[in-house]
């Protein structure tokens, strides 16, 4: 007998989140060092989870962070989103400047964001919209 196939909406397929994806920025955030265009890559390591920025951003992620400095993601549980993971990224390329902390969120339809303050995105105007 043939296999039934299931047809879901693309955020539902198998955590496809961890499956190396790249996401591009659609907004230009200052605040958070994000220009529209930007691109991040989420990997799984056999450690923990990853987030790392396109060498070729505009924004000033790229100047601390890279394949061999990925930005490690935490995840944090119980919150009203399908998941949030928390980031310490240092947005400016000054020397003595202090890693951020900062959020990923994968809302419940799908969207992706990074911002500075998930229980109440986009209050500050430090929530930058990210595609799949």
């Amino acid at each position: 007998m043939p296999r039934r196939k299931i047809d879901k909406p693309w955020w539902a397929r198998n955590d496809s989140l961890w499956g190396g994806e790249t996401f591009t920025s659609t907004e230009t955030k200052p605040r958070l060092g994000i220009v529209s265009g930007d691109k991040f890559r989420v990997e799984k390591g056999p450690r923990n989870k990853t987030l790392i920025p396109h060498p070729q951003n505009e924004g000033t992620w790229k100047d601390s962070h890279s394949k061999r400095k990925p930005i490690v993601l935490t995840q944090i549980r119980g919150t009203r989103y399908a998941r949030v993971f928390s980031m310490m990224v240092k947005i400016t390329k000054k020397p003595n400047s202090t890693p951020e902390l900062l959020f990923l969120i994968e809302r419940k339809n799908g969207t992706i964001a990074i911002t500075d303050n998930f229980r109440d995105p986009g209050a500050s105007g430090g929530t930058a919209s990210v595609e799949r």
